[in-house]
This record gives C-alpha cells, structure tokens and sequence, in this order.
C-alpha cells in the first residue's frame, strides 16, 4: 500500500465520520413519547397502589401493638396468680409480644411519616 492510498482511505474514514457525526447533530434528542407515556403511567399506578395500601399497612401494625399490649395485660393478670415457673413461657410469649408490637409501632411510625 503507496502513501496515496492510505491518505485515500484516511479521507474515506474522516468524510464517513463527518456524516455520522452530522447525521446524529440532526436527530432529535429525547426519548420515545409512548414510553414516557407509558412510564408515566406505571408511576401513576404505583403510587395509587402505595397510597391505596398505606392505611392497611398502619392498621396492621396498630394491631401488631394492640395485641403486645393485650399480651402484656394478661401476663400480668396471671402473673399474680400462678407461681413463677409455671409462668416462665408466658412471660417470655409476653416479651415476644412487647417486641413485635414495638416493631409494629415504629414500622406505623414510619409509613405514616411517607404518607
């Protein structure tokens, strides 16, 4: 290959960059509208469902709390009355109980501060 004939092909390559490089100055920046629209949409959806599932997702954790409170009551009720071996495994059932309503709390606690 002669000097001429790889200056020919370097001007090939440097015209065909040129083009290219035009041709995507000239296409239109941005993406398509119908998969905006359709994003869009699925945003919308989610967002409805979030909301739609936030005053379930409370109420399940003020249940959560509920019954560790009620748990706790009535261990103590029986706490009184029963020796305390014979209350060992509802006392510790009391203390599960006490731990997932305070998970429940701060899991209410939380969604409502999204809400």
């Amino acid at each position: 290959m002669t000097v001429s004939g790889r200056n020919d092909e370097v001007t090939i390559v440097t015209n065909a960059t040129r083009e290219l490089a035009i041709t995507l100055l000239d296409a239109p920046i941005g993406l398509d509208p119908e998969r905006i629209w359709r994003r869009a949409q699925l945003t919308r959806r989610l967002e409805a469902e979030r909301r739609a599932m936030a005053p379930i997702d409370v109420g399940s954790s003020v249940a959560v709390g509920m019954a560790s409170f009620a748990g706790v009551v009535i261990a103590a009720w029986f706490w009184r009355d029963l020796s305390v071996v014979a209350m060992l495994p509802a006392g510790i059932a009391a203390l599960a109980l006490v731990a997932t309503g305070f998970v429940g709390a701060l899991t209410a606690w939380r969604l409502q501060s999204t809400i």
